[in-house]
């Protein structure tokens, strides 16, 4: 992963124990990745979760950036999330845009099941299954 764009660095507080945190990038414009640190150092990365990249090695997105970045049992204590600007692989041009960054802490309820659907289409009968979470806690419009 080349960072080579812009950085905006955001601060958030864990005052009581919780179960997690993190944060996700959605609806980006550009290329834009969030790491979860426990210092304004990027070398302070919270372990596996702190990067937006999928570590488990059991599911085909392995080592693919997902977008995400957290921390499990996190301490009680002050965080920083970097959101940087990635840039393109081959031309090496960075790709900043705009983005959403939403938050959750505490997120210990599995994703509310809404059943399966079925959908008539020209290319045959599909099914998708639905689920929503409660886990964002806040949203932020941004642009890097």
């Amino acid at each position: 992963m080349n960072e080579t764009g812009t950085e905006t660095l955001y601060v958030t507080s864990i005052n009581q124990p919780v179960a997690n945190i993190g944060v996700a990038v959605e609806a980006a414009t550009g290329l834009v990745h969030p790491w979860f640190l426990g210092s304004p150092n990027e070398r302070d990365v919270q372990g596996y979760a702190g990067t937006p990249v999928s570590v488990n090695e059991l599911t085909f997105d392995f080592g693919i950036d997902i977008g995400a970045a957290g921390a499990s049992f996190p301490k009680v204590q002050r965080f920083y999330v970097s959101v940087d600007s990635g840039s393109d692989e081959f031309t090496h041009r960075s790709l900043p845009g705009a983005y959403v960054l939403r938050s959750w802490v505490n997120d210990v309820r599995p994703p509310q099941d809404q059943g399966a659907r079925r959908n008539a289409s020209p290319q045959g009968d599909r099914r998708s299954w639905r689920t929503s979470s409660t886990r964002a806690q806040a949203s932020i419009l941004c642009r890097s």
